[in-house]
């Protein structure tokens, strides 16, 4: 069976054309680059009345799969088999109920399969046992908020609400389907069996329907929850005297690039000497210092860096790392490891480790403040520099030669409250903030008020089918109690 939204907006359907102008209008990109709004669908709906004859267009949303035979077209792949080695033998087992809806000991065990993979190699039994208690409760504790919270969003969105979060859901499902060259089948496959062991396997219409489940649940947030939101100039002032240091102090740094000649590792100081005189020769030249850098340094991180001294990972504003995906979206990676997708409100919109494939985190090189050189004298050299694409020269520090270029010098400066800047930043983290602090009320608020339960005996199934995985990585005759 099958739960059917149609997109409505003052009764009027929308038809496939409608959709497809909805999207231009967004730009193709979805929840990512632009807010669908009501007046979005009125205008679709008008623009297809003069194209063509209305077609309704719905989408469609799964129910949990059927126990009856499987139906479906041989182009479909399967679902993968649960009778290999350390697969979880409990599927259907229900672990806990809430909104009458059932949370199972098999999907709950998929979300952690990962962590205990990596866990089950450094821990013994008895740690590995109490650290899958721990992980599975708090599992089974996310899953009930969340079908509290979908509940709470059934109950008070309104068709259109609903029709919104069903045209996000198709979006976000062509788009992943066009992402995968445009084939359905090829998409299942991959959302079956992913790249990256991390991330549980899942069907794809199964996905769809969590993602129609998190859309409508935003909606309901923006709607009820978000507007409580109030950040008063007193909090901004409070949260700047206390980061000022941190986050609104710039040290006086350098930006540079460095080539180590280690004398040991050339067999001896003329040697090293000789070889560093080659290498300044071809950068006076105007050769890329950062190419050298990479081909010619006896600092193996340096010379992985492009000869940066440090790299770190960039973040945004409130602390997310910045991911790049192979496509050229941006996904920020939360403290939790979760890929999120915010739009410009800085709202979230989609989260999932599934948005982490394929992305590799942005690095950038990190100013050089001064005492934290190991070698005084290229710190005393580089700092002397004060032009972008200066050289250092040979400096001579012992055991090793170096050869530096500055890329880029800012002086210490402290921020003031006053700058734009400054007052922008600190709006989105105390948002931020009071959003998340929100949000956990109201789903303590959710807890409180609703019906649900947890099966005790079924936990401790799902620990033994756990401990599998301890069996695995650590087998032997003394393994297993």
């Amino acid at each position: 069976m099958y739960r059917t939204y149609r997109l409505m907006h003052r009764n009027t359907i929308l038809s496939v054309a409608a959709l497809g102008v909805c999207l231009a209008g967004c730009g193709g990109g979805g929840p990512s680059s632009s807010r669908l709004s009501p007046g979005d669908f009125s205008r679709a709906g008008a623009a297809t009345q003069e194209a063509v004859a209305p077609r309704p267009i719905k989408a469609v949303i799964q129910d949990p799969p059927s126990t009856q035979p499987s139906t479906q077209p041989a182009t479909r792949p399967s679902r993968p088999s649960v009778v290999s080695m350390g697969s979880y033998l409990i599927v259907g087992t229900v672990m806990a109920e809430a909104n009458g809806k059932a949370i199972y000991a098999d999907k709950v065990l998929a979300k952690l399969d990962d962590v205990f993979t990596k866990k089950a190699p450094v821990l013994d039994a008895k740690q590995f046992r109490t650290f899958a208690v721990s992980m599975i409760r708090q599992q089974v504790d996310a899953d009930i908020r969340e079908e509290l919270e979908f509940a709470a969003a059934q109950r008070f969105t309104t068709d259109e609400d609903e029709g919104i979060a069903s045209a996000y859901t198709a979006i976000w499902r062509q788009k992943e389907i066009t992402r995968n060259g445009g084939s359905y089948a090829v998409t299942c496959e991959r959302y079956l069996h992913p790249s990256d062991t991390s991330v549980p396997p899942i069907d794809f219409d199964e996905k769809v329907k969590e993602q129609y489940r998190r859309h409508l649940v935003m909606i309901y947030y923006q709607r009820r929850v978000w507007p409580r939101v109030q950040v008063s100039a007193d909090d901004m002032r409070r949260y700047f005297d206390r980061n000022k240091a941190e986050l609104f102090t710039e040290k006086a740094g350098v930006l540079f690039r460095a080539i180590r000649i280690g004398v040991q590792e050339s067999g001896s100081k003329e040697v090293a000497l000789k070889k560093a005189e080659g290498i300044l020769e071809k950068a006076k030249r105007g050769d890329n210092f950062g190419l050298l850098a990479s081909q010619t340094n006896d600092n193996r991180a340096w010379k992985n860096s492009g000869g940066y001294l440090d790299v770190a990972e960039k973040k945004d504003a409130d602390g997310n790392v910045i991911m790049k995906h192979k496509d050229g979206r941006i996904i920020l990676r939360d403290k939790d490891g979760y890929g999120v997708i915010k739009n410009a409100d800085g709202q979230e919109l989609e989260k999932s480790k599934e948005l982490l494939k394929d992305c590799e985190p942005v690095r950038e090189a990190q100013y050089i403040s001064k005492g934290s050189l190991k070698s005084e004298e290229l710190e005393k050299a580089v700092f002397a520099l004060t032009k972008p694409g200066e050289l250092t020269g040979i400096v001579d520090g012992g055991e090793a030669l170096y050869i530096a270029q500055i890329e880029d010098s800012r002086a210490g400066r402290e921020h003031t409250f006053e700058e734009d800047e400054v007052q922008q930043k600190i709006r989105r983290a105390l948002e931020s903030e009071q959003r998340q602090q929100l949000r956990l009320k109201e789903q303590q608020k959710l807890v409180k008020a609703a019906v649900w339960r947890v099966d005790e005996q079924m936990t401790a199934t799902a620990v033994e089918m756990a401990m599998q995985k301890f069996y695995i990585a650590k087998p032997g005759p003394t393994t297993r109690p």
